[in-house]
């Protein structure tokens, strides 16, 4: 493989990094970072290359090179992270709930959000396996999504019983209810 295409696989940018041999002064290693953030240094590396924080390779004896970020963006990149919640927030349900409340199944959910039934948030919630990005809902918009769709389906119920009922002459079109002799 060549070196360009693993440089992409791991996260770095296409263009030449610059190799140090000690570490700039003021800036932070990968391990500080990610100690910081409360996610795992991989996690961390990835955001913050998204976020175009620079860095800096410092050559490490003859192990791998470290990776030294530019302490102003790396304060930029953690002010902008939204911050990590004990448990998820009173009122709010997470997906795995929002599916049980409506009966569904995951892939109706998201449906439901894409047509903008629903609206979900992303909240960091600390978990026992460190930190992770949960998707939440208003626990009363699935309630008020669930009765529409009750409501919805008891409607669809009375038209099929009541074709059925016409289709077999005990409704005449009025809509009355005429008793078999």
């Amino acid at each position: 493989m060549s070196g360009n295409k693993v440089r992409s696989l791991v996260g770095f940018s296409r263009k030449k990094s610059c190799v140090e041999d000690v570490a700039p002064k003021g800036w932070l290693s990968t391990h500080e970072v990610a100690a910081a953030a409360g996610v795992t240094r991989r996690a961390v590396r990835a955001s913050l290359h998204r976020a175009g924080v620079k860095c800096v390779k410092v050559k490490q004896g003859g192990g791998s090179p470290l990776l030294y970020w530019e302490a102003k963006g790396v304060k930029r990149f953690l002010s902008v992270r939204p911050a990590v919640k004990e448990g998820v927030p009173t009122g709010m349900c997470c997906t795995h709930e929002a599916c049980c409340i409506l009966g569904v199944c995951h892939s109706s959910l998201s449906r439901y959000e894409q047509k903008g039934y629903l609206q979900s948030e992303e909240v960091r919630v600390a978990t026992a396996s460190g930190v992770r990005a949960l998707k939440v809902y208003c626990r009363a918009h699935v309630r008020g999504l669930l009765k529409r769709l009750q409501a919805r389906e008891q409607t669809r119920r009375r038209r099929a019983v009541r074709a059925c009922q016409r289709r077999w002459g005990r409704l005449d079109r009025r809509r009355v209810f005429v008793p078999l002799e």
